[in-house]
């Protein structure tokens, strides 16, 4: 790419290597998209042209072994000489449009994230006296040979120890039943590139990062210091996370009141919504399942209260990335300036879509927050 922006691939079965000067030459847009709530996925998209009597057979760009399905790819771009990792995914699909016009056939190939290869076989499977963070270890540890590294936060309501007679069941994939057991306790799964160790990926298990130290600051409408080329924002004033209700108990079959929750998330607005609209009171009821505990319907609750009051605020832009220099990253925070008081400080980074073409980089994103109002003076990361 041009003005000190490069992308590298690498690519392959078992180990990855460059790609080929066939396929870098042939490389005409790449795509990547990262998200707190899907797995992320890649688009790579070639010129697949045949030219002279060798290629009479077939398109060259077939042949490359380091397309096959199910190979790995690396994707990096790199602004000077920090590389940052965009994805480390597999292919899975594969889109061939040929062409009339000579030049304009192209070759798509599209993957997903490494968590695609612990959604392949479904199982049925038992775990005995062991609790969730330690079934999640060890499904994870089964994935060692391709990098990934478990990191896991023990919520407090996990249960069972050796002595524990408590059997917990598995029939569906790897994923899904991971995502099911983060789903009880309100947490999240998903893999994470890391730029200190681009070989090995973190497999988080565990509340969503919003503590994380945020990222570089974006910036608009502020001179030289801008660092976006557009933003919008949308508040919504039925985004309330008043949970209320009543529930039974499973001991005594007493009728009890679930305690009123607030968001535990760390908080990014000065005023939440429900404030904002105090005069106007949303309700809403927990979700109801039989044959669970107290502590059960209490966590469920919680979970309900942090994801209804999170998106009250979303913001969508586009960032220079000439200017911002680096990579912005899903599933953490971010400091906005330059948007005035109400909408300026910190917001959680819900999707960023990478666009890289010859000459151009463009960074797509979704923000949001429980409110309005900065709760920072100053940013720090400029």
């Amino acid at each position: 790419m041009s003005l000190g922006i490069y992308v590298t691939l690498l690519m392959g079965k078992d180990t990855l290597e460059p790609a080929s000067v066939l396929l870098m030459n042939s490389l005409q847009s790449v795509s990547v998209t990262t998200s707190d709530k899907d797995q992320n996925g890649f688009q790579l998209t070639f010129l697949a042209g045949r030219c002279g009597v060798d290629d009479m057979d077939d398109y060259p760009l077939l042949k490359e072994k380091a397309i096959n399905l199910f190979n790995r790819v690396r994707i990096l771009v790199s602004f000077g000489a920090d590389p940052k990792v965009l994805i480390d995914g597999i292919i899975t699909h594969h889109q061939l449009n040929p062409s009339k016009e000579a030049g304009k056939t192209t070759l798509t190939l599209t993957g997903k994230d490494l968590s695609v290869m612990m959604d392949l076989e479904e199982k049925i499977k038992s775990f005995e006296s062991r609790s969730e963070d330690n079934i999640v270890e060890e499904i994870i540890n089964e994935y060692s040979s391709i990098g990934l590294k478990a990191k896991i936060v023990k919520h407090d309501n996990m249960q069972a120890s050796s002595s524990d007679n408590i059997i917990r069941s598995q029939r569906t994939t790897n994923l899904k039943y991971i995502r099911q057991l983060a789903n009880k306790f309100g947490y999240v799964f998903y893999i994470e590139n890391t730029d200190d160790d681009p070989q090995n990926n973190i497999a988080y298990f565990g509340p969503a990062k919003w503590e994380e130290e945020e990222q570089k600051t974006l910036s608009f409408n502020m001179g030289e210091f801008t660092n976006l080329t557009s933003i919008s924002f949308s508040l919504d004033a039925l985004q309330q996370g008043n949970i209320e209700g009543k529930t039974q108990n499973t001991e005594d079959g007493n009728i009890e009141d679930i305690p009123k929750v607030k968001s535990s998330r760390e908080k990014l607005a000065l005023y939440s919504i429900a404030y904002l609209c105090s005069d106007v009171k949303i309700v809403k009821l927990p979700s109801q399942k039989s044959g669970v505990s107290q502590t059960d319907v209490n966590t469920m609750a919680q979970k309900e209260a942090d994801n209804a009051s999170s998106s009250a605020v979303t913001a969508t832009g586009e960032i220079d990335s000439l200017q911002y220099k680096t990579v912005l990253k899903a599933r953490h925070k971010v400091a906005l300036r330059g948007v005035g008081h109400l909408y300026n400080g910190l917001y959680y980074v819900n999707t960023v879509t990478h666009k890289l073409e010859k000459g151009s980089y463009k960074q797509s994103f979704t923000l949001t927050r429980e409110g309005l109002g900065s709760t920072i003076e100053k940013v720090d990361k400029l």
